[in-house]
């Protein structure tokens, strides 16, 4: 069974509700009454979030003292882990700067967790229907899934790979295409975490939500297996107490589907194996 929940966010992440019902001790609160034994808060860090020019981003100094103190309120109860979901960028006038800014991030502050997740694409977010207004289903989902490679392989900053098929949440079920047009690209992604000894997170996001699959899906999980993946995380992507550790225990399945026996816990920057049983 799994109890803990490495991905989630309360008002320190701009899409998260800032009239104190996303407080991060109401997120432990609720991560206690469900049961977790462990939780992470990974609030988002996307530099140069288009927009506004502090939409996802949030003082650093003040997040680490509000959960230190979380922390030692709930020791003994719950463990609270402190992470951060930062978000990467591959465009030509981004990526360099964006790298030195993460790198500098963490080696300022002691996370416990990093997730890596990439959210823009072309300067846009593929949540937002004009992304695929502008680049159709194929150009679309191509041009995430080679920002996501390009990623993987520039970023050292993190320990996960948070929702690896992000983009296949929002692309419209309309212009849905063959996974074989992208296959290639996401088998070259898995590739690469395994090289590199990074996570693969299992999003439960959209099981909670009444999806069929999490992200990835049960295909590229197992795949990650057999290409000799071995850490898995886990995360509900809450942005609400209501939503923390919805879709874990379907999460398992899928994980157990796949070959896994273990997931993992990140404390410290460093990886524990927990059995399932």
């Amino acid at each position: 069974m799994i109890l803990a929940d490495l991905h989630t966010h309360s008002q320190y992440s701009t899409d998260a509700p800032h009239d104190g019902t996303s407080a991060p001790a109401l997120m432990a609160k609720a991560a206690y009454e469900r049961g977790l034994k462990t939780i992470c808060i990974t609030d988002h860090m996307d530099l140069c979030f288009p927009g506004e020019p502090q939409s996802f981003v949030f003082d650093v100094f003040d997040y680490f003292r509000t959960l230190q103190a979380l922390r030692d309120e709930w020791q003994g109860r719950l463990e609270i882990l402190i992470g951060v979901e930062l978000g990467l960028r591959n465009e030509p006038d981004r990526h360099e700067g964006i790298r030195k800014a993460y790198d500098d991030l963490v080696a300022s502050y002691p996370f416990d967790f990093v997730l890596g997740s990439t959210h823009i694409v072309r300067y846009e977010d593929p949540y937002e229907r004009s992304y695929w207004k502008k680049y159709g289903a194929i150009d679309g989902l191509l041009a995430y899934f080679e920002a996501e490679l390009f990623n993987m392989e520039m970023y050292s900053c993190f320990h996960s790979c948070a929702h690896l098929d992000y983009a296949l949440r929002y692309v419209p079920a309309n212009r849905r295409i063959a996974p074989r047009r992208y296959d290639a690209l996401v088998e070259a992604t898995l590739e690469t975490l395994v090289r590199r000894d990074i996570a693969l997170e299992i999003n439960v996001k959209s099981l909670a939500r009444g999806l069929a699959e999490p992200n990835p899906s049960l295909k590229y999980i197992r795949r990650y297996r057999e290409l000799g993946g071995r850490m898995i995380t886990f995360g509900s992507d809450a942005h609400r107490p209501g939503y923390i550790g919805d879709g874990l225990a379907r999460g398992e399945e899928f994980a157990r589907a796949a070959g896994f026996t273990e997931y993992t816990i990140f404390r410290g920057g460093k990886p524990e194996f927990v059995p399932f049983d």
